[in-house]
């Protein structure tokens, strides 16, 4: 992919690709920035969850079927040809790839074209295969793990925050195809973050026929009666996308214990653990 990437795109020259590959893989590993608007840090974590490699395949097979591909003929439709530069541009696989495609050539054209020298070429490049890497051994484990008749497959995540210390903790349940009839296609998000003043926060948020269900679990009373009084800031940002935001405040330590462990039981669905 990488080398057919940078054939097909003459106009740009090696030095433009390798600045936008850095670039974009920079991009999914930024830490994630709350002093934005809301808009922004949803579309940063979004960005995170969905373009981080794991699931390009998958999207690369749904463009395919969508636009009708001709697996005979080998062919792609209008429609496949204009959203494939799109996945190809925002996902970080490819953007990987192609950086190891140009970190091939010889030491003299790295120069030439990149201005680097081979010890820096080797360093990076060994950084592309690492990151390939842990991709493919995480898209290995989806493999080996999901069961046919599970509703949900889980994908565990881990969050750089800006000015804080340590990640926010995310699990993202995703409802299968190949649900059994009667299960909800219900998607389901958990996250756990260590606030410096509030504590260890667990949240879990869940969509249901147009309503939005955000439960929150807190440590002590002081800081649910906090939440609680700023309830209507969760809940204006996201009522122009559902019908109905329900949202909740809890005193649980039980429940933020729970996060770690709730999804090794070999009978909760999706059971896959993953970190990205």
């Amino acid at each position: 992919i990488g080398a057919r990437t940078a054939a097909a795109d003459p106009q740009h020259s090696a030095m433009d690709r390798f600045i936008s590959a850095l670039g974009r893989i920079s991009s999914a590993m930024a830490p994630l920035s709350l002093d934005r608007p809301s808009g922004l840090v949803a579309a940063q974590l979004r960005q995170i969850i969905q373009d981080n490699g794991v699931l390009f395949e998958k999207k690369l097979a749904d463009i395919a079927t969508a636009a009708g591909f001709d697996h005979g003929r080998g062919q792609r439709t209008a429609a496949a040809a204009e959203r494939l530069p799109v996945l190809i541009s925002q996902d970080v696989k490819p953007q990987l790839l192609l950086l190891k495609s140009i970190l091939s050539s010889s030491a003299s054209d790295l120069k030439t074209a990149l201005g680097i020298d081979s010890k820096a070429a080797v360093f990076l490049h060994r950084a592309a295969d690492r990151m390939l890497g842990h991709i493919e051994r995480q898209q290995e484990q989806i493999a080996a793990r999901a069961q046919p008749n599970e509703p949900l497959l889980l994908f565990g995540h881990m969050v750089s925050m800006q000015d804080q210390g340590a990640p926010v903790q995310l699990k993202v349940y995703y409802p299968k195809k190949g649900r059994l009839e009667g299960q909800p296609n219900r998607h389901r998000i958990a996250l756990l973050l260590q606030m410096d003043r509030l504590g260890m926060v667990r949240a879990d948020i869940a969509a249901l026929d147009g309503t939005l269900h955000v439960h929150f679990f807190v440590q002590d009373e002081a800081t649910a009666q906090r939440f609680r009084q700023n309830i209507e800031t969760v809940r204006r940002p996201l009522g122009a996308d559902f019908d109905e935001v329900v949202v909740k405040v809890l005193v649980s330590i039980d429940k933020i214990a729970e996060f770690h462990e709730e999804d090794r039981n070999d009978e909760t669905p999706g059971r896959i653990d993953l970190k990205a």
